[in-house]
């Protein structure tokens, strides 16, 4: 289901469609919490695998993580958005997010 939402996602993006875009990362973010049951279950597990570690790996996407995820949300992913990324995209997704690149 996330491959799925995450290509729908993109359309939103691409579509400039920010309900639909709101609405998939509200989902996710729900998928991530215990309101969604005990951590880690098998929801959080496919949120942080089809959707939150392929994000990053759009730079064009790094801009929008602002407006996208509070400090502890962000903070909270890092690991999950440095899956797919070096050591050095890392710390220019952290420089991008706070403002600095």
């Amino acid at each position: 289901m996330w491959i799925e939402l995450h290509l729908r996602f993109e359309d939103a993006l691409a579509e400039g469609d920010q309900h639909m875009v709101s609405r998939i990362l509200r989902y996710a973010d729900w998928c991530m919490s215990e309101e969604a049951g005990r951590l880690p279950s098998e929801t959080s597990t496919a949120v942080a695998c089809a959707f939150y570690e392929h994000l990053p790996q759009r730079r064009e996407y790094w801009p929008l993580f602002r407006s996208w995820f509070s400090q502890k949300q962000f903070t909270d992913l890092l690991p999950v958005f440095g899956y797919h990324l070096s050591h050095l995209d890392v710390a220019d997704l952290k420089k991008v997010y706070a403002g600095a690149a």
